[in-house]
């Protein structure tokens, strides 16, 4: 478990992990967030519930925050990880 950006959540370090994210999961069986680090693009295939997306640079400082949708995609040059965060 990792605490940022206020919210408690885990490191998605895991290939399936990593692949899947909160596809095809239950809003309430979720855990609050995912941080993916090494990453600056995610996708929304399969997912039930649109999330909460906060892109981080490499000190762990948001440098900017959006929502995706199911089956949406959203990436940031600039960003050294991304933290899934569940509404």
């Amino acid at each position: 478990m990792v605490g940022l950006c206020g919210c408690e959540g885990l490191v998605a370090e895991r290939y399936r992990l990593r692949l899947l994210g909160f596809a095809w999961a239950r809003r309430r069986r979720c855990p609050p967030g995912l941080l993916f680090r090494g990453c600056r693009s995610v996708h929304g295939v399969g997912m039930l519930f649109s999330i909460e997306l906060v892109f981080l640079d490499e000190d762990d400082r948001p440098i900017e925050r959006r929502t995706l949708r199911p089956f949406g995609f959203a990436s940031n040059r600039g960003a050294a990880a991304v933290l899934e965060l569940r509404p």
